[in-house]
């Protein structure tokens, strides 16, 4: 059985089961289950290779499974339509030409294609660039060109293989609240492949992370990123602190479950109650935590010396800071912590102690 996706109880409209993909005699999918539903926002993230290209295409029926099936859950049946990572836009055939082509397949005569092309356009605000040619318009305007083509098909799910790739980053905020704006005028379903993480988290309704060829972990953007199952996910998701340790106390009593964890460092934490119960712990865990999760403080009196790092670099980055700090019993253990400017800043070479709140600490068992 694979990494079942079955995330909602309501009908999906694409399916896909026990999906297994071979390209020259190397697996590069693995048993993989998902579930798109009306309406939905999917990202699949994961490093170059993760498989994320390879199963946009077997669901949009371009590329056939070693295992497996794709299915549609429409009467009708589900129309797919998927935007390439190269747009796949004719260099030659002018904008609205690009637009209509679509209908080519429907036999619509020319008059038709063009009123039809010139009415998505002018719908998407692109009317003005119809006589243009691809190369004579921006990144930002061919990627909204190539998904205007492919809604000409009228699809209840599109496919987007990297949408940002090509685009200037002051332009992926624009574009995403285009889409946003489309997806809510027309109800499609989109699921879209990229290595950007920061946008994931704000857009999705459903993350899957895929590495070589398998789902690491899926599901909601808060979940993935606050509970991470494995330190691959921690720190895909963004930088995080990994800190390797063994369960010194560990209750499942009425109160609710109550987990101590001593590092390797010595530090001792406890734990929240959104991780494992105490009784599935082995005795070596890892302990994972965001940089922001951290709040810096100056030391103080009577501390455990355990507790004492120091500042070894700072970077300011606008409405926080970074800080590299140094653990001064145990030289060489540096911890990235990232902390509001609205708080005291320090700086290189200043002694601080650390605080952390139970419920931003994160246990994954490998």
């Amino acid at each position: 059985m694979g990494a079942l996706l079955d995330h909602r109880a309501e009908s999906a409209i694409l399916e896909a089961k026990e999906l297994a993909v071979d390209r020259g005699g190397v697996r590069v999918l693995t048993d993989v289950d998902l579930r798109v539903l009306p309406g939905q926002r999917v990202a699949l993230i994961g490093p170059s290779g993760a498989g994320k290209t390879s199963l946009l295409r077997c669901l949009a029926g371009l590329e056939s499974a070693a295992q497996g099936e794709v299915k549609a859950h429409v009467e009708s049946g589900t129309n797919v339509g998927m935007v390439f990572q190269d747009l796949g836009l004719f260099p030659h055939m002018r904008v609205w030409s690009n637009v209509a082509f679509p209908l080519l397949a429907k036999r619509r005569s020319r008059r038709e294609r063009k009123r039809a092309a010139f009415a998505a356009l002018r719908k998407a605000g692109l009317e003005h660039l119809a006589s243009r040619r691809p190369n004579a318009i921006s990144g930002g305007e061919r990627q909204r060109v190539a998904l205007v083509r492919t809604l000409l098909s009228d699809p209840d799910v599109v496919l987007l293989d990297e949408p940002f790739s090509s685009l200037d980053s002051h332009l992926v905020g624009r574009f995403t609240e285009w889409l946003g704006d489309l997806q809510a005028e027309t109800g499609i379903a989109l699921v879209i492949a990229t290595h950007d993480v920061t946008f994931v988290l704000g857009w999705a309704d459903y993350i899957v992370l895929l590495n070589e060829g398998t789902v690491v972990q899926h599901g909601a953007p808060d979940v993935v990123f606050e509970r991470p199952r494995s330190s691959f996910a921690a720190q895909f998701l963004g930088p995080c602190n990994v800190m390797a340790g063994r369960v010194t106390f560990r209750r499942n009593g009425l109160t609710g479950k109550e987990i101590e964890i001593t590092t390797d460092l010595g530090l001792v934490a406890r734990v929240g109650s959104h991780n494992p119960p105490p009784e599935e712990l082995p005795e070596r865990v890892l302990l994972c935590i965001r940089p922001a999760s951290f709040t810096v403080c100056a030391p103080s009196v009577g501390m455990d010396d355990r507790q004492l790092f120091v500042v070894v670099d700072v970077a300011y980055r606008g409405t926080f800071t970074t800080y590299e700090i140094e653990s001064v019993p145990t030289p060489g253990f540096h911890l990235r912590v990232d902390q509001p400017n609205v708080t005291g800043r320090y700086s290189v070479g200043e002694q601080v102690m650390l605080e952390w709140p139970p419920r931003r600490l994160c246990l994954v068992i490998e």
